[in-house]
């Protein structure tokens, strides 16, 4: 239970974030049973939509509920590091602090490899997010753990080449009950970006439309909540704000 739950919200931010954006090629590395997914394609008319699962029943259902995607039944890690295309635009819900044993290497903007060790959903982010093209976009759902642990990625995003051009807090309560956590909607960029949007989102439509079109338009907001702009490596979370 919960295990395919996608809030709303999320879809509905996404699909604000993704308007007027043009995408060829699409992808969805956690797909669950494809809600995402089938929003990024709807929202962008791709030619070209990819689900990634590890679970075969999945696909056999989101094959029925987004059928006009490619579901491959894959290890995630290993088909993002070794794919040939590159993507316009990614979105998803990874896993939340799910352990991994696991190494992967990630090449740096000087061409050397950085080995990283962390948890699943970071491994996925930090892959999908290098396999974007120069002006694509990465739409990732994330603990707040992501801004401050040790094991986080995102200290290795300017080695990288990746940087957060957003980060969107989800309302109180999004993923109940089956997550009781604090999360963010990040915006991934394969560019420098200055300082980070950051934002509250609601149960509001009005409220986070205006959040997205500041954020589209690189403006502050009066209100906290509407949007401000933070230096991104001292952000811990927009309650500390």
């Amino acid at each position: 239970a919960g295990q395919y739950f996608v809030p709303q919200v999320v879809i509905d931010v996404i699909r604000k974030l993704l308007h007027g954006h043009a995408a060829e090629d699409v992808c969805d590395p956690w797909a669950g049973l494809g809600t995402v997914v089938a929003a990024i394609r709807a929202t962008t008319g791709a030619k070209h939509a990819l689900a990634i699962t590890l679970n075969e029943s999945e696909a056999a259902l989101g094959r029925v509920l987004a059928s006009s995607t490619e579901w491959l039944v894959v290890d995630p890690l290993e088909h993002l590091s070794h794919m040939s295309a590159d993507l316009d635009a990614v979105a998803s819900v990874p896993p939340f602090n799910a352990r991994s044993d696991r190494h992967i290497e990630l090449a740096s903007t000087t061409g050397e490899m950085i080995a990283v060790k962390t948890d699943m959903g970071n491994l996925i982010l930090a892959l999908a997010s290098q396999r974007l093209r120069a002006k694509g976009i990465g739409l990732f759902v994330v603990p707040a753990s992501f801004f401050f642990s040790q094991t986080s990625v995102l200290s290795h995003f300017p080695t990288l080449g990746l940087a957060v051009e957003a980060a969107l807090a989800l309302p109180a309560g999004a993923f109940a009950p089956y997550a009781s956590i604090s999360t963010y909607l990040l915006v991934v960029r394969r560019y420098a970006v200055p300082r980070m949007f950051v934002a509250q989102l609601s149960g509001d439509a009005h409220t986070n439309s205006q959040i997205v079109d500041n954020l589209k338009a690189g403006r502050e907001s009066a209100s906290l909540e509407l949007g401000r702009f933070v230096d991104a490596s001292g952000f811990r979370g927009i309650a500390a704000l």
